[in-house]
């Protein structure tokens, strides 16, 4: 293998390995349930507000906002699942008869 096959050989690499890192960040960072996405949507929304405010009042997310951050949520996790599923049928030996 020569230099000129070997740089773009190693680069493609490198754009593959960082896709697939950020796509098993993304997958781990999502919420498993749906309390788990209303949750995270609180805490979102939480950190718009002082201390100080947070102290004396409990923020309580009306629930047109949390089902738009939950149906966002649910969302990614159907494309995610999706591509676990198609990862799944491209490695299945195929059957002949």
């Amino acid at each position: 293998m020569n230099k000129n096959t070997l740089i773009p050989v190693l680069v493609g690499l490198g754009i593959v390995g960082f896709v697939w890192y950020k796509n098993k960040m993304k997958r781990e960072n999502m919420p498993k349930s749906v309390e788990e996405a209303v949750s995270v949507a609180t805490e979102k929304e939480k950190q718009n507000f002082t201390p100080a405010f947070l102290s004396q009042y409990d923020i309580v997310m009306p629930p047109n906002q949390a089902s738009k951050a939950v149906k966002q949520a649910a969302f990614e996790m159907q494309d995610a699942r999706t591509q676990r599923e198609l990862i799944a049928i491209a490695n299945k030996k195929p059957v002949y008869i």
